[in-house]
């Protein structure tokens, strides 16, 4: 699938993630999200000169992978809707995928802006008018998170990740979706209170060792000023969490 080329995706919550990270100079710092959506730079002037910064994934535009125009041009119509609804949160779902597979038995679907003004088209003029996001975001919103497994990834990630941070270091992760926030929530909990023993059971003998600490219970948000020059932090969720230093 052809995609736009011109979008530019600023990085949200930069003043946050500087003051939660915690850094210093000499420090080591992975950016997951390097490009457009990383905070690298501000990273880097906080590691200097010692410091190394390691980053990963430059995925300019997912909506270019083929594995997209596939969905598009051969879901079914139920297919189509279930990932709308459960990825996109579009509760016009069923009219969109409808609306999708009305248009490919005429003619493929192949470029971004074609898909875009399909589910424009299938999203009630009323609803239009009231929402402050252009009508396809939620729609291309969960073909990227299908197409990318985004959501297996994120698990697998926060699986893994606090055997990789070192001790006192901290755990930085922006979420723009309620699924992805979730598995982040869930994934620190897992290492923060996951002893299994009755609560009737004056201590542990489950053998749970905590390993994670939140630094916030509830996820940091945008502030004003920065959803009036970005409004793509509207939905970003910020959790930070602090590995452990031995058995606490």
């Amino acid at each position: 699938m052809v995609a736009c080329t011109d979008f530019v995706h600023t990085s949200v919550m930069p003043d946050l993630i500087h003051e939660y990270q915690n850094l210093a100079p000499g420090k080591i710092c992975v950016d997951a999200t390097l490009g457009g959506a990383g905070h690298a730079l501000d990273t880097v002037k906080s590691i200097l000169p010692e410091g190394i910064l390691i980053g990963i994934d430059r995925d300019k535009d997912a909506l270019a992978h083929s594995e997209a125009e596939e969905i598009v041009n051969t879901w079914s119509a139920k297919d189509l809707a279930k990932i709308f609804f459960e990825f996109g949160e579009e509760r016009f779902s069923r009219r969109v995928a409808a609306a999708i597979v009305s248009h490919r038995e005429r003619k493929l679907i192949t470029r971004s802006l074609e898909l875009a003004g399909i589910v424009s088209d299938a999203i009630p003029a009323a609803s239009r008018k009231t929402t402050k996001i252009h009508p396809a975001t939620r729609v291309f919103q969960a073909l990227r998170i299908a197409v990318n497994r985004e959501l297996e990834q994120i698990h697998s990630f926060m699986e893994q990740v606090v055997d990789i941070l070192a001790d006192n270091a901290r755990l930085c992760v922006i979420s723009f979706h309620s699924l992805e926030d979730r598995i982040v929530k869930q994934g620190i909990r897992k290492y923060e209170f996951g002893c299994t023993c009755p609560r009737t059971l004056p201590f542990c003998t489950c053998g749970f060792e905590k390993k994670l600490v939140s630094v916030n219970r509830k996820p940091l948000l945008a502030g004003k000023e920065e959803l009036q020059s970005n409004p793509m932090a509207r939905s970003a969720k910020l959790r930070v969490a602090q590995k452990t230093q031995g058995e606490i």
